[in-house]
């Protein structure tokens, strides 16, 4: 990321700084054929290449760190996930406040309708989906 931001700074820097010395004069009013010699490409000086250079460099690093930070953030999630096996045995004495809002995602449910409540012997996850019809609302309940 720092390398990203390094690039695009110079790059901006040079540009403001040098621009003369970066690109041909040209408006749009003034033909290619005439003023580039019909080529595009000689509207850039070598510092112009250069300074497109490192904006492409940054756009690239950036596409990199961002495609990373993706890959980090699914793996950080499938780790912090329930495990099948707490869920099927109904246990929730390791369950986070996350692990439930993670599962609470999985059903489809809004996080703010979970509702943890506790039994004698060991506290149970469950929600409340609100639904309205025509005859009222009412709510369902569901064990994890």
């Amino acid at each position: 990321m720092r390398s990203s931001l390094a690039c695009i700074v110079i790059s901006c820097y040079i540009v403001q700084l040098f621009s003369s010395q970066c690109f041909t004069e040209h408006s749009l009013t003034d033909s290619i054929d005439d003023n580039l010699q019909g080529n595009v490409g000689n509207l850039f000086l070598p510092l112009g290449w250069i300074a497109t250079g490192l904006f492409s460099a940054s756009v690239l690093l950036l596409y990199v760190f961002t495609s990373w930070g993706k890959v980090k953030a699914k793996l950080k999630a499938k780790e912090a996930a329930p495990k099948p096996e707490i869920l099927a045995n109904g246990s929730s004495d390791d369950r986070t406040d996350f692990d439930l809002d993670l599962q609470a995602a999985a059903d489809g449910i809004h996080a703010d309708e979970l509702v943890v409540s506790s039994n004698d012997n060991n506290s149970v996850a469950s929600y409340h989906r609100r639904h309205s019809h025509s005859q009222g609302a009412h709510s369902t309940s569901t064990r994890f």
